[in-house]
């Protein structure tokens, strides 16, 4: 059985090695996180437009980057714990930064690649 120890203690490790990096100085992402997280307002969930006849969606230029620019952060984290994204999480990621899909279409598509529930 594995040993009980408080979360806190658990997490110190990780804590550490992120303490260590110097802070960016950029400001956090509220939309982002809002929207992450399900707290966004409703009226300014999507920034997609989908267009009617022709099924694709366009995004504003800024609102491409400021996805991109999130998503390079996740990465980088993920990257100083030794993960790297496979091949299918990248084009999820792509379609996400492109405006294809949303935030909650990520989960659903993730668990079919890997046959989670």
């Amino acid at each position: 059985m594995a040993e009980k120890r408080p979360l806190e203690q658990r997490i110190a490790p990780i804590l550490e090695k992120l303490n260590a990096y110097p802070r960016s100085g950029l400001k956090a992402d509220k939309a982002f996180s809002d929207e992450l997280s399900g707290q966004a307002d409703d009226s300014k969930r999507s920034y997609a437009h989908r267009g009617a006849n022709t099924g694709k969606v366009t995004l504003p230029l800024e609102e491409i980057e400021r996805r991109r620019r999130v998503i390079e952060r996740a990465d980088a984290h993920l990257r100083l714990e030794g993960l790297q994204p496979s091949p299918e999480m990248l084009e999820i990621i792509e379609d996400y930064i492109q405006g294809r899909i949303e935030l909650e279409e990520i989960l659903p598509r993730v668990k079919a690649i890997y046959g989670t529930k």
